[in-house]
């Protein structure tokens, strides 16, 4: 068995201390296990096959065709497309399960169909991540000086919930949750932990669980972060992060989800090398 992870070369080179923390756990189970760039990974995989990859690279485009290379995708290609593109995100849970969450279109439909929203709004870039790209706006006029910066199609709308700067992240390993942390910020309406935003280990009630079941139960997840915001006391669900990030873990907790992840990722090669069907969704 042998392991790559993928990611952009100006990414990995900020994220040394991640990246050692899988080539750690993998040399302990003997794993050969490499760090492979966007601009270089036809070259290098072809020079040195693997048998799965970790792709920690926001390019949807890159697990395909790895997946056409016949080798196990984490996240898988299907996951990478509708997840790091928010609005495919709120079309496939809106068809596929009943959970609730903010009224949400797209900045065009809101441009004809928008005036029935109370502000103020949030406006998203589709495939934002990290909380960049999130604004508030306070009016029509507003919202629409800030959709006309950007390219068609890019942008979505939705209605701001009522419980700002403060949102919940469900660690998700192989569809079982691993832990949730509350993200609080007491000087924006977004509670992103890179952004300053302070997080504590959080609870789930039986709703929230049960919310989260019905999402992975749609999807067959390597690792991600699902996240809930809150509207009158209750969590809605807001959105799925592919490239999840896990400082805010190794920060407040004692959770090592690389090593949650990396034991996922071995036993699951381990079955599909015996022959078992995995059936990726």
């Amino acid at each position: 068995m042998r392991g790559c992870i993928v990611y952009e070369r100006s990414t990995a080179a900020r994220r040394k201390e991640y990246i050692a923390l899988y080539r750690q756990h993998f040399d302990k189970h003997g794993i050969p296990f490499e760090l492979v760039f966007t601009d270089n990974y036809r070259e290098e995989l072809t020079k040195t096959p693997v048998d799965f990859a970790i792709v920690r690279a926001i390019v949807p485009e890159i697990s395909k065709e790895l997946e056409e290379m016949r080798i196990a995708v984490y996240n898988n290609a299907r996951v990478s497309e509708i997840c790091n593109d928010k609005w495919l995100t709120f079309q496939y849970i809106s068809e596929h399960t009943d959970i609730p969450f903010m009224t949400c279109m797209t900045a065009e439909e809101f441009l004809t169909k928008g005036n029935d929203f109370i502000y103020p709004l949030v406006v998203k870039n589709r495939r934002g991540h990290g909380g960049t790209e999130v604004f508030s706006v306070s009016s029509c006029e507003e919202a629409a000086d800030l959709i006309g910066r950007y390219p068609k199609g890019s942008l979505i709308v939705q209605e701001m919930a009522s419980d700002t700067g403060r949102d919940v992240r469900v660690f998700v390993v192989g569809n079982r949750v691993v832990t949730a942390m509350l993200r609080v910020s007491e000087h924006d309406f977004r509670s992103n932990y890179c952004l300053g935003g302070k997080a504590v280990p959080y609870e789930l009630s039986s709703y929230e669980r049960q919310m989260v079941r019905k999402i992975t139960d749609c999807f067959s997840f390597g690792m991600v972060g699902i996240d809930f915001i809150f509207h009158r006391g209750r969590a809605v669900f807001n959105e799925i992060e592919d490239v999840v990030g896990a400082r805010m873990l190794y920060d407040h907790t004692k959770v090592d989800i690389v090593a949650e992840y990396a034991d996922y990722i071995i036993e699951r090669q381990k079955r599909q090398n015996t022959g078992e069907t995995l059936w990726d969704r």
